[in-house]
């Protein structure tokens, strides 16, 4: 924050990693990550004196959205909690960043750095090839939104 303090760079975004745990409660039948929710509850913690300071200086702060469903955002369950997900930005008027990782290493990318076990649940894991499915359909769900909207 003392960077941004000193006016140099230009900042135009500062991620909060606030995910509005609300949201999710009308949907408790998805799937989640347990270790999502507790980096969801201790951010939640700070998020507020971020997103004041945020405020206080001109910028437009963002819920991020992928700690719980860490691994489990396939495109189903994201188009059911999208239209709560947005409802809850626009009350407050917050952009929204979706955060997926969609990709995996293989085996033989794995190293020291990285413990075996991590890398099996996370890295290695099948999850990321369904999130990297996601990540393809939101965007031609994107591309169709946009060509549509740019026609009218």
């Amino acid at each position: 924050m003392q960077v941004v303090a000193e006016g140099s760079p230009e900042i135009e975004y500062i991620r909060t990693a606030h995910e509005p745990f609300g949201v999710f409660f009308k949907h408790l039948g998805q799937a989640w990550n347990p270790i999502g929710f507790v980096k969801n509850r201790i951010l939640a913690v700070h998020a507020p004196k971020v997103e004041k300071y945020i405020l206080g200086h001109g910028l437009k702060p963002a819920y991020m959205w992928g700690l719980l469903m860490s691994g489990h955002m396939d495109m189903d369950r994201v188009e059911a909690i999208m239209p709560d997900m947005m409802r809850k930005c626009a009350r407050k008027g917050y952009d929204l960043e979706i955060n997926i990782h969609p990709g995996r290493m293989t085996a033989s990318e794995t190293n020291d750095e990285i413990p075996r076990e991590s890398a099996e649940t996370f890295y290695l894991s099948d999850n990321r090839c369904m999130e990297a499915q996601t990540v393809r359909a939101f965007h031609d769900r994107m591309r169709e939104y946009y060509s549509i909207t740019e026609g009218t």
